[in-house]
């Protein structure tokens, strides 16, 4: 008789999202905690993730529990603890496949891991031993829960920069295609890992087969936009844009300005924030036209209790905020890095959040729960679990939740940079915009715009 597990499963391939999560609250143990986790990763919602994956740890969850704290650490960009804790995990991955859930895709997964990481020689030999093994057999149909292993030796093969077997990656795709329509799902339920359409479609990217790639990425964006999967849909959407800019035909131009716009707003409101400086960096360099749109010496400057902010003769004028005194150091430093713990020592001993801060953390929450509530009433997945998504964060720093010292820091300087940006982009968009691409945030903060820009300080 099928488990909850299975049947957990079989939804979350089919994209039946609605009916998987009646069957997480059906569950029993620790199991739904592990799923609450696992859903809670596919909309972005880190911390939440994180509490229910230790949670799930305390409780016995074993390998299932390892494995989705490994693929948060790959969502949050921190490879190598993901590495480390996979390693981990696969070494009792045998005994743990069965009882605790999850252990198909550890191989697979490793592979990826380690081309991410750039650590190509490696990864090549990890995916040799992985596609021996998936590829044996008779090609039949794969079973419910046996995607994630296929589906991520795919990523895996597309990640890495040479190329490989011609002939094993032929029929890599050949067994993931009656599957295209599916998601990929760890065994046991414990990780989504995104459509089988998006890894075919980096398999026929990686293969020079541009326009079934095309094809198959605009099929995923399709699928994550259906299951509320933002991190998902912003990677198929960076694909896709790179394609139609070299490989696309009349008015893809414009489409691939638009899937880049739509992926840097998902990074950027997830806080990943490498792969959002990425992601801006290429969409600046796509809009640039060669000359400022801001005009001559654009305004930027705190004047009495508010800042003037503009770039014409008549410039807002915003509330006093912690971010913008980030954004104005940054703007003087132009090209340099600034540590966030010296952005942070200039707040005369307030470690993460201010008063003034905390009023813009308490009325962002507002505005996201309104959010987040429009976008389930409209059936819009995405924009729903990225509100989710982004009061989870704001709640988790507001309270002092999870992270050492310096991950918190990282995270109190780019949600207060971000909120500002949200006020000057509403105010002024042309100024908004431009540092939007011109502002990277993380550990090292800087302002790095592509033109030269005098700005009023």
């Amino acid at each position: 008789m099928p488990t909850t597990a299975d049947r957990l499963v079989a939804l979350l391939e089919w994209g039946d999202v609605a009916e998987a999560d009646a069957a997480i609250s059906a569950g029993d143990g620790w199991h739904p905690v592990l799923w609450r986790g696992m859903r809670a990763l596919m909309e972005g919602r880190f911390h939440a993730c994180e509490r229910a994956a230790v949670e799930a740890l305390e409780r016995g969850a074993g390998i299932g529990a390892q494995l989705l704290l490994v693929s948060l650490r790959r969502d949050q960009e921190r490879l190598a603890e993901a590495e480390n804790l996979l390693l981990a995990a696969g070494a009792g991955a045998g005994a743990g496949a069965g009882g605790s859930g999850g252990s198909g895709g550890v191989p697979a997964l490793h592979a990826l891991l380690l081309a991410e990481m750039g650590r190509d020689g490696a990864a090549r030999q990890e995916l040799d031993r992985e596609l021996g093994r998936l590829l044996d057999g008779d090609g039949a149909v794969l079973a419910p829960g046996r995607l994630a292993g296929p589906a991520l030796a795919a990523h895996a093969a597309a990640a890495i920069e040479a190329g490989g077997d011609e002939e094993r990656l032929a029929t890599l795709a050949r067994r993931l295609r009656p599957h295209a329509s599916d998601c990929a799902v760890e065994e046991g339920g414990v990780v989504f890992y995104g459509s089988v359409s998006y890894a075919l479609g980096r398999l026929a990217q990686a293969q020079g087969r541009a326009r079934e790639a095309i094809g198959r990425f605009a099929d995923a964006v399709a699928a994550h936009q259906r299951v509320g999967a933002p991190l998902w849909l912003a990677h198929c959407q960076r694909h896709l844009a790179a394609l139609l800019r070299t490989e696309g035909g009349d008015g893809d131009w414009d489409h691939a300005l638009e899937l880049l716009r739509s992926a840097a707003t998902i990074y950027r409101r997830l806080a990943v924030d490498g792969l959002a400086a990425a992601t801006q960096l290429v969409l600046a360099r796509m809009e640039a036209t060669g000359a400022s749109p801001l005009g001559p010496d654009p305004v930027f400057r705190a004047q009495g209790d508010c800042w003037l902010v503009g770039a014409g003769a008549a410039p807002a004028c915003l509330r006093d905020a912690p971010g913008l005194h980030d954004v104005a150091r940054l703007l003087a430093a132009r090209g340099k890095p600034v540590h966030v713990t010296d952005l942070l020592a200039a707040d005369r001993g307030q470690p993460w959040l201010d008063g003034r801060a905390r009023a813009d953390c308490a009325a962002r929450l507002g505005e996201l729960a309104a959010e987040a509530a429009e976008a389930d009433a409209g059936g819009d997945a995405v924009r729903a679990a990225l509100a989710r998504a982004e009061r989870d964060s704001i709640a988790a720093l507001a309270g002092g939740d999870g992270g050492d010292i310096f991950d918190r820091a990282r995270r109190a300087v780019a949600t207060r940079i971000r909120i500002s940006l949200d006020q000057v982009e509403r105010l002024e968009p042309a100024v908004g915009s431009h540092l939007r691409a011109s502002i990277r945030t993380g550990t090292f903060c800087s302002y790095e715009p592509l033109e030269v820009v005098r700005w009023d300080l």
